[in-house]
């Protein structure tokens, strides 16, 4: 029970402190899973550089949104829509982050 608490500490220091580099081996989004049934409205992305792309994936490969990050906070905020403009169904996805300089990979659940 106390590593665990340490992680959850770990985890919110590193949500209020973003990291705003180059380099993206700390980013992810949260909340995962997504459940607007809990209250979750947007998937926050976090730790990103200060310019970079987020591309979303459904599983067949098909792009679901792209979003661009540039005001330098390192967080940018998704409201789980796709480029249309529709809510995005349940289901798992893929995330791609990518700088200049590297690029992340990650995964989102969407639960309906």
């Amino acid at each position: 029970m106390r590593n665990w608490l340490i992680i959850l500490a770990v985890g919110i220091l590193l949500s209020a402190y973003p990291i705003s580099a180059a380099d993206l081996s700390m980013a992810y989004a949260y909340p995962v899973p997504f459940k607007p049934s809990e209250g979750h409205r947007q998937i926050v992305f976090t730790n990103l550089a200060s310019e970079c792309t987020i591309k979303v994936f459904a599983p067949s490969g098909s792009l679901v949104a792209t979003m661009t990050e540039a005001s330098g906070t390192g967080q940018h905020i998704w409201d789980v829509k796709n480029d249309g403009g529709e809510a995005v169904a349940g289901g798992a996805y893929y995330y791609l982050v990518q700088s200049e300089n590297d690029k992340q990979i990650g995964k989102l659940v969407i639960i309906r």
